[in-house]
């Protein structure tokens, strides 16, 4: 079972209500989103830490945030039973949590872009497939968030060269394993994928809320 959790962030939260809903987040983790100096970027990562808790507590976990640990290639970990992915984008943040798989999760919100930009980046059968969409930007944003998404499942991360991973299929293989992705519905203005190393998972999704 995969549990998903996804929020859209709220327009002029203060930094006194910020402050209200992340009592329940350890003091360490409230110093360290202190320090980010952007206001959208302390919401956004205490709306992730808060989201994470939650998927912890859904599990029946006892494991605590300060518990979290980082591989080489940086990917966060709590503990081998537990995997967990978050990603952000614009205004909306989602955190995936599982005991039975490994999994990566990619969101974008669709905007305008220049895809030339990112053809470096992309396989050839990647390229050919955006290229011969209805909607290009739409196949473009499906493809990135299936790379992302495969990259942090695997723990690769983004430190590989991108052009050598291709997701233009449904399934790829990293590190010698395989990851199965699939799309995501979150909202009608965005494009998420996750990908897991078990095939066809049960996927629960919730939209998280704040309290008032």
């Amino acid at each position: 079972m995969i549990k998903i959790y996804f929020c859209k962030i709220k327009k002029g939260l203060t930094d006194h209500q910020l402050e209200k809903h992340s009592q329940t987040l350890p003091l360490e983790i409230r110093e360290r989103i202190a320090a980010y100096s952007d206001p959208a970027e302390r919401q956004m990562r205490t709306i992730s830490k808060l989201m994470l808790a939650q998927l912890i507590s859904d599990f029946g976990l006892s494991h605590l945030l300060t518990d979290i640990k980082y591989t080489p290639s940086n990917k966060p970990y709590i503990a081998e039973t537990f995997d967990f992915s978050i990603a952000h984008s614009v205004d909306m943040v989602v955190c995936a949590a599982a005991t039975d798989c490994e999994l990566g999760v990619d969101i974008e919100v669709i905007k305008p872009l220049d895809i030339i930009e990112y053809e470096d980046y992309l396989t050839m059968h990647e390229w050919a497939y955006i290229n011969g969409a209805e909607e290009p930007k739409e196949a473009f944003y499906e493809i990135w968030t299936k790379k992302e998404a495969a990259l942090k499942a695997s723990g690769i991360g983004l430190d590989t060269d991108l052009n050598k991973v291709d997701v233009s299929d449904q399934k790829v293989t990293l590190l010698g394993k395989d990851y199965h992705i699939q799309p995501i519905k979150v909202s009608v203005h965005t494009i998420a994928h996750i990908a897991t190393s078990l095939p066809n998972p049960k996927i629960e999704i919730k939209e998280y809320r704040l309290d008032s």
